[in-house]
């Protein structure tokens, strides 16, 4: 090999190694701004959950993209047909609703649906999204601290659980099912494993047993759509 056929040996493997880099920037940089991002909601949501959402949803309109995403709808499509499966009744109960997105759907169903949320710009969005719909009541609260008089038959926790610590996702996890019904159920979306651990505390308690698990491995995001049950008492 003379030496001008090394140095362009060396100078081709130069280039290939920056196109190797490159591509595997661009393959895996999305994936890292997610963890990033994550990060700093997580962070952002712990030291003032209200202010950490109320500022999300008043800087901008749709901030997790679930009308425009492919992969957002996608989901709120799954979240709604595993709803229609379990449907025993009509009153539902939706956790963290934001702007509405998942209430109008559920609302179409022809379902009475109590919505919640933290942000008074997010709860505002979804009274003028369901504005149609008169059966939907939306209500700012903190979903760990509801105080309803009513019970439903379903209730949807789409996306919130991985939010709150431990201690906090016990007090929910207890308060909703005082709120469900005998035999009714709680449908949680979450990303895939991480779903197992940040509803250990629905899993594992007494008066809940799992009715089925979907896992949908979609690239870079997979999740899990559970559904639980609130085992009957006294033969109820």
């Amino acid at each position: 090999m003379t030496y001008a056929q090394s140095g362009a040996s060396t100078s081709n493997g130069r280039r290939s190694r920056q196109r190797l880099r490159s591509w595997h920037g661009r393959r895996y940089a999305p994936r890292m701004r997610r963890v990033v991002q994550n990060l700093l909601d997580w962070a952002a949501h712990r030291r003032s959950p209200v202010d950490f959402f109320e500022k999300r949803y008043a800087t901008t309109e749709d901030p997790w993209n679930l009308q425009t995403s492919s992969y957002e709808l996608t989901k709120l499509q799954r979240t709604v047909q595993t709803v229609s499966r379990h449907r025993r009744g009509n009153r539902v109960l939706d956790v963290g609703c934001g702007e509405g997105v998942l209430t109008e759907l559920l609302a179409k169903l022809g379902m009475s649906v109590v919505a919640v949320d933290l942000s008074e710009t997010a709860v505002a969005r979804a009274r003028r999204r369901c504005a149609p719909y008169p059966q939907v009541i939306l209500l700012t609260r903190d979903g760990s601290l509801l105080e309803l008089p009513e019970r439903f038959d379903l209730i949807v926790l789409s996306e919130i659980l991985y939010y709150f610590d431990s201690p906090t996702r016990a007090q929910l996890s207890q308060r909703l099912i005082d709120l469900l019904v005998n035999g009714g159920h709680v449908v949680a979306v979450n990303p895939w494993p991480r779903s197992r651990r940040v509803e250990r505390e629905l899993s594992s308690h007494p008066d809940l047993f799992v009715v089925e698990e979907n896992v949908h491995a979609e690239p870079g995001r997979p999740y899990a759509i559970t559904t639980y049950r609130r085992a009957p008492r006294n033969g109820s």
